[in-house]
């Protein structure tokens, strides 16, 4: 699918994608520096808390998602 669009249409969804990116993580940032001071967790323990649960959002969509449709498998050793 993405193979058949140009270079130009695929630099530019790149370059777009990139800046929401870089506006969100500073927009992000912002946010933890407010709900820090807010809830007196000092900026360390607000961003150790409220960043790394941002961060980890697309790990637990990808979770959810899979055991909503039953394709959740064990990988262990051996498999």
């Amino acid at each position: 699918m993405l193979s058949s669009l140009p270079l130009v249409v695929l630099v530019g969804s790149f370059v777009v994608a990139g800046s929401i990116i870089w506006i969100s993580g500073i927009q992000l940032s912002n946010t933890t520096d407010i709900l820090s001071d807010r809830f007196g967790l000092g900026q360390a323990l607000g961003g150790l808390i409220l960043l790394a649960f941002v961060t980890n959002l697309p790990e637990i969509a990808i979770t959810t998602t899979a055991a909503l449709n039953h394709s959740a498998r064990d990988r262990g050793v051996g498999s």
